[in-house]
């Protein structure tokens, strides 16, 4: 829920002038909410697991699966989205490109990669710093929408 109301307060704050510039807005707010969203379940995930009778390690190993999938479906929605919005607006290509969406393809492959042949004993360690990379991408987006591109 803090997301969402971050998401407000960002909207009366950083919103920017001109249809190109609201519709980026809107996809950062989407993505921040989204990513804060997927943060607070993928950290519940691995007790959810638990509890329906799976042995931790194994619980581990499911949700990081799970948070890799998910991750790199988002991120790949993420930058066909941008480029939309770019193409539609007719903003430049280096506008378009955003490496937020990059950055989460590539740690989604890292993080699957890793959960699928690491020890056991130390995927914990990986999902949740690749939690806490969640967490960053979504302040990443609300501060994003406080202080506007460069020109």
């Amino acid at each position: 829920m803090a997301f969402a109301g971050f998401a407000g307060l960002a909207s009366v704050l950083g919103e920017r002038q001109g249809a190109p510039r609201r519709a980026f807005d809107v996809y950062d707010r989407v993505a921040m909410i989204g990513f804060g969203v997927q943060a607070a379940a993928f950290a519940l995930l691995p007790r959810i697991v638990v509890a329906l009778g799976a042995a931790e390690p194994l619980a581990w190993r499911v949700s990081g699966v799970a948070m890799a999938a998910a991750l790199l479906v988002w991120s790949l929605y993420g930058a066909s989205r941008r480029r939309r919005i770019a193409e539609a607006a007719g903003v430049s290509r280096r506008e378009a490109t955003d490496w937020l969406p990059r950055a989460g393809i590539g740690i989604s492959v890292a993080l699957l990669a890793l959960t699928l042949f690491r020890p056991a004993e130390r995927i914990a360690g990986v999902y949740l710093a690749t939690l806490f990379g969640m967490l960053a991408f979504s302040s990443a987006y609300f501060l994003r929408m406080l202080v506007p591109p460069p020109r």
